[in-house]
């Protein structure tokens, strides 16, 4: 069977220019309905209504996301080289719930990880419309491309395309992973994490000697966005430096989560942190 996009040729160029848009929106008014063996679009949850025709809910879904996304966008404080797109994958199943996002084809950590936020957030996990063809609900996945612009804030683009059939699957338990292809990464300069931790770590007042040069190994675990979550000790060497390290882990920023196949993943990770004392 041959599955065609709905619709105008390329859904993908909907949102290129304010000229194109006017144009074919007038178009589209008068569209026919899509025919019977054409895969029909996602519709987001606010968007469905029986009375728009398929093209006007695909418009709807499109605009919804855009506004979305990047109202809920923060915006790395790390300087990015350059700007452009980041792809992503959004699977949504025949009963309407949405099964996942992943990037496909990222701009940089920073940004692709801030896209990946922005849309486990705000995008809903169910009431979509299902995609369908001949009447029939299916399994499907979509491609969202998001404009990153470092220099125009106001450059908000959302390209939506690419849809097809996709293999069902439940939503797998969120495994912990120990190595993945990109490590989770504390943000910023190579020496950030250390001078957090001498900026941070309030040591209680024991024997100096006694700990000078001693390691502490604390474990812990970075959250698909960046938190961290379940620090324990797994090597201590006084009860209360243990608690001081707690502490400071109760304080840490968001990390840079692990990636494996352009996904951020929970990734378990070991801290070993020697004592200098001056």
């Amino acid at each position: 069977m041959r599955i065609n996009l709905p619709g105008v040729s390329s859904l993908v160029l909907l949102l290129l220019t304010p000229l194109y848009l006017f144009t074919q929106d007038k178009e589209l008014l008068n569209a026919p309905p899509p025919p019977l063996d054409t895969l029909h679009f996602p519709v987001y949850p606010g968007c469905y209504d029986p009375a728009l025709s398929e093209q006007e809910m695909f418009r709807c879904t499109r605009d919804y996301l855009a506004t979305l996304i990047y109202a809920n966008l923060e915006r790395p404080a790390e300087k990015m080289a350059d700007s452009g797109y980041v792809k992503i994958k959004i699977h949504v199943n025949a009963d309407g719930t949405l099964y996942d996002f992943e990037v496909t084809e990222g701009l940089d950590p920073y940004v692709d990880i801030a896209v990946l936020r922005a849309c486990d957030k705000i995008i809903p996990k169910k009431y979509w419309r299902p995609a369908y063809i001949y009447g029939q609900p299916m399994n499907t996945e979509f491609a969202a491309w998001v404009k990153y612009n470092l220099h125009v804030v106001e450059d908000k683009v959302v390209l939506l395309g690419q849809l097809c059939e996709s293999v069902y699957q439940k939503k797998p338990e969120i495994t912990i992973m120990h190595f993945v292809e990109y490590m989770p990464s504390f943000p910023g300069e190579s020496n950030a994490l250390s001078k957090f931790i001498i900026d941070n770590l309030e040591l209680p007042p024991l024997d100096s000697l006694s700990f000078q040069g001693s390691q502490v190994v604390v474990q812990f675990v970075v959250e698909r966005d960046g938190r961290i979550t379940n620090p324990k000790i797994m090597k201590s060497i006084h009860p209360d430096i243990d608690a001081a390290y707690l502490k400071l882990f109760s304080k840490m920023p968001n990390w840079i989560p692990g990636q494996q196949r352009g996904r951020p993943v929970r990734t378990q990770m070991n801290l070993p942190i020697r004592i200098h004392l001056e």
